[in-house]
């Protein structure tokens, strides 16, 4: 994916691993940008997916940059984008060091995880995460019918009420039918570090 859409091709790729390898109906495992992929593949090939679980995503990541539907989030996303499209590699590396901090509780762990940011193609990092911010898959979650299993961080310090970041994520998943939401206490955005 060095050039062109990200999110539809790796989707593409996860379909053809699974039919490729005849899994039948494996359990998924998707953490933020995976999570919505993990959706759009229970949407897209239902018969791919057994089970899903969703690690800290959003089916619209949008409304964490205030917009309330695709359309509203598509000129934020394009200038976040596109600031990072025309950054040096320097002040890429920059920046992902800032923000893992606040992604990544562990510092053993958020070294590792800035590491793999800072090495990441900033081209792909751009595209992928415009495509995110720009999807909305809260009009179709009602045709994903395997259960599904959220886990949501919540750490005292991200300046959130646990009740307000609970509310976020149920009215977010409100259509999803067979869910299973769990706030995990202590956690920044990488719960599994």
């Amino acid at each position: 994916n060095a050039n062109g859409p990200v999110l539809q091709p790796v989707l593409d790729a996860i379909d053809a691993y699974i039919k490729t390898n005849h899994l039948k109906s494996p359990c998924v495992i998707g953490h933020s940008f995976g999570g919505t992929m993990g959706m759009m593949l229970a949407l897209q090939h239902p018969e791919d997916v057994g089970r899903l679980m969703v690690v800290d995503a959003l089916p619209f990541t949008g409304i964490i940059v205030g917009a309330q539907d695709a359309a509203s989030a598509e000129p934020i996303a394009a200038k976040m984008r596109d600031n990072t499209l025309k950054e040096s590699q320097e002040d890429f590396a920059h920046g992902e060091r800032r923000f893992l901090r606040i992604l990544v509780k562990s510092p053993d762990a958020r070294k590792t995880a800035t590491e793999w940011a800072i090495t990441s193609d900033k081209s792909v990092v751009a595209r992928a995460s415009y495509e995110d911010l720009t999807t909305d898959l809260r009009p179709k979650l009602a045709g994903i019918k395997i259960p599904v299993t959220i886990l949501y961080s919540w750490d005292s310090s991200s300046g959130y009420s646990k009740s307000d970041t609970d509310s976020l994520y149920q009215q977010s998943y409100a259509a999803l039918p067979n869910k299973t939401l769990v706030r995990i206490d202590g956690s920044y955005h990488f719960i599994m570090l």
